[in-house]
């Protein structure tokens, strides 16, 4: 009696486990090391991970979308529909640009994975800071047309190492140069030793219709390392930038524009300063109307 009560409590359990292993699973979302240490990198560079998302369920699955938390984080899987046992690989970049410091980074996979709808991806790391300014962007107002104008800029090496400087490119020569003098030598190309800083002098000179200026300067390091990269603008004297007024501005309540063909009950019109026609409108309620 023992004996069969046992083995009908094995055939039950066998039977169970077998319908469960038979149940259909649906999509499932497997990530493997959802996380990446790129170490460390320099500013205005890149660096490229790519993830692996699994789809380990019976039924197909579907990344519906990825966001990421800033704009320097691009995600791109290779495949967006993964049939059962598929794997997409996930490219995330990460531009490190004018960044500084410690970074975390996360972007966000979502699914049709009924109990994973989203997976976090993150990377993290340093940007490193090479050189460092003062001022950190040359902004510079009133600049009168046709008159060189110093301008005074101070590089130091923020770095732990020495730092080669190869050459000074600036994009805008026409405008914006590096002061020359016979009595010293060239600006490039020179060392700096940690915490190190040199002046640096630019002539800027603007034209009669150039109104605004943005000057881009690149440091090119020695090596493989990415330039390192100051801004610079510039605003010509009695230059007035236009803003455009956002649509309805200076419209008054209870008066709209009259408009062609319309008609009110009032009949009453309004004309602004600047010409235009406006009509109050005053509505009446139907009486078979509800209230």
């Amino acid at each position: 009696m023992q004996y069969t009560r046992l083995m009908l409590i094995l055939t039950v359990t066998i039977f169970t486990l077998g319908l469960g292993a038979c149940a259909p699973q649906g999509p499932v979302a497997q990530m493997t090391d959802p996380m990446f240490d790129f170490g460390e990198m320099d500013q205005n560079d890149s660096v490229t991970h790519v993830f692996s998302l699994k789809n380990v369920g019976d039924q197909e699955l579907e990344i519906t979308r990825t966001r990421s938390t800033c704009g320097c984080t691009v995600a791109k899987p290779s495949k967006n529909l993964l049939q059962p046992g598929d794997i997409s690989e996930i490219k995330v970049i990460f531009s490190s640009g004018r960044r500084r410091g410690k970074q975390t980074k996360k972007v966000t996979v979502y699914t049709n994975d009924p109990n994973t709808e989203k997976v976090t991806l993150t990377l993290s790391g340093m940007v490193l800071e090479r050189l460092t300014f003062e001022p950190a962007r040359l902004r510079i107002k009133n600049i009168e047309p046709g008159v060189e104008k110093e301008l005074n800029v101070t590089v130091t090496n923020a770095g732990n190492d020495t730092v080669a400087i190869e050459k000074i490119k600036i994009n805008q020569t026409e405008s914006i140069s590096l002061k020359a003098d016979e009595n010293s030598p060239p600006p490039a190309p020179f060392k700096l030793v940690p915490k190190e800083s040199k002046e640096l002098t630019f002539i800027l000179k603007l034209t009669e219709d150039q109104k605004y200026f943005h000057g881009r300067v690149e440091f090119i390091l020695s090596g493989t390392k990415p330039p390192v990269v100051y801004y610079m603008s510039a605003t010509q004297k009695g230059a007035i930038r236009t803003v455009k007024k956002p649509s309805g501005f200076g419209k008054k309540k209870g008066a709209f524009l009259k408009k062609k063909g319309g008609s009110n009950s009032s009949g009453a019109s309004v004309t602004s300063k600047s010409g235009i026609t406006m009509k109050t409108v005053k509505v009446k309620k139907d009486k078979n109307t509800d209230k």
